[in-house]
């Protein structure tokens, strides 16, 4: 509601810079449009480098009617903005890590993203991966989560699944036992 969101629509998160590829995002929304899908895309970020040319295109676009862009959003309100998404993209060009893969694995929504950088190794089999430098496989990818209800509620059962491997003790755990065996 404090957003004016719509009740379905597509979500990316993460900054307005260019490694996020929020521009070849755009191009495949425009692929999607041809194709027949309308649902809203919603994006939240701040500004971040370079972010005008991208904050131009979202607002002068020819679909802008179609586009929520948010500004940046408080860690708190992520949860329902992902739990509230019928599915989460994320085409980013590099990556250290991919947490909003994880976030949006643990809320129950499917993903696409990116086949680069350490992505595929954070979502496993989870996610439907893509090739972020073309347009058409990141519409491909959303198309199917949109058009085929058995893949995206499989994807979402192996979300969930992946995302539970992944804990801050988990991680201080392997992070001191890497510690001690390289001391």
């Amino acid at each position: 509601e404090k957003y004016k969101l719509p009740t379905e629509y597509l979500l990316a998160v993460g900054t307005l810079e260019p490694r996020k590829n929020l521009r070849g995002l755009l191009k495949a929304y425009r692929i999607l449009h041809e194709r027949g899908v309308k649902i809203p895309l919603v994006l939240v970020g701040g500004e971040g480098w370079k972010h005008s040319e991208i904050k131009d295109e979202i607002e002068r676009g020819a679909l802008h009617q179609n586009i929520v862009w948010t500004g940046y959003v408080q860690n708190e309100e992520l949860p329902e903005l992902y739990r509230s998404a019928r599915a989460f993209v994320f085409p980013t060009l590099y990556e250290g890590f991919g947490l909003p893969c994880l976030e949006a694995m643990a809320a129950g929504v499917p993903v696409v993203c990116s086949n680069v950088a350490s992505i595929p190794e954070v979502v496993g089999d989870a996610a439907i991966l893509v090739d972020p430098k073309h347009a058409e496989s990141i519409a491909d990818g959303i198309q199917t989560i949109v058009n085929d209800t058995t893949k995206s509620k499989q994807l979402i059962q192996r979300g969930h699944d992946r995302a539970t491997t992944f804990t801050w003790r988990k991680t201080a755990q392997d992070t001191l036992q890497e510690y001690r065996a390289n001391r």
